[in-house]
């Protein structure tokens, strides 16, 4: 922009004489079937206009470049960083400390962890999906899932004991197809509802 804004003050004030190095005429190569005074007026007024609004851009690009370590040497990167700045200001969850770099990276550090976490939880919930509706996220997993392999880790604690059995019946209830769970699925299914849970957690925690 800055060498921009030198050749528009070329064009504006040169003299109208091309001589014999007529190729370094700043006008050459510029083409314009109307000739009239006139027109060469509205052509000078509209490049002093432009040098005009290029010495007002040029210290804000030079300011922005510095203060940000970002690239605006463009009137194309000015009008991208003036959208992206209108845009900050009005929002509410982009403040001013977040431009500083360190607080960047470290809040793009922490957002590309929870992205990760996101995935994470998501793919979770849908294994439990196919198999439970959504009640199935009001029994506690963890709980479940420790008494299940602790407590009636056996075969004969699970023979004939109620707990057990109510513990079966809470699983089948949420499940889509209404079967009763084998204790193998019950465990594999109250460890993925427990991990669901805690990550769940440790997300809203973050």
């Amino acid at each position: 922009m800055i060498e921009t804004a030198a050749l528009l003050e070329q064009y504006t004030d040169y003299i109208p004489s091309i001589g014999y190095d007529y190729r370094k005429n700043p006008w050459y190569g510029y083409i314009n079937q109307d000739t009239s005074y006139q027109s060469k007026n509205e052509v000078k007024g509209d490049l002093s206009a432009v040098s005009q609004f290029l010495q007002v851009l040029i210290p804000l690009q030079q300011e922005i470049s510095e203060k940000y370590k970002i690239q605006c040497t463009s009137v194309e990167d000015a009008q991208l960083w003036n959208s992206f700045f209108g845009f900050a200001a009005a929002s509410k969850l982009i403040t001013p400390s977040l431009l500083d770099r360190e607080c960047f990276d470290a809040v793009n550090s922490a957002l590309h962890k929870l992205q990760a976490q996101s995935a994470d939880i998501m793919a979770a919930r849908s294994v439990l999906g196919a198999v439970f509706d959504d009640d199935i996220y009001k029994l506690d997993g963890a709980a479940y899932h420790k008494k299940l392999t602790k407590q009636f880790g056996g075969i004969f604690s699970r023979l004939f004991n109620a707990e057990y059995k109510q513990l079966i019946t809470d699983l089948r209830l949420c499940k889509k197809d209404g079967k009763k769970p084998a204790y193998n699925e019950a465990v594999s299914m109250t460890e993925r509802l427990a991990y669901y849970q805690q990550k769940t957690l440790e997300f809203v925690e973050a």
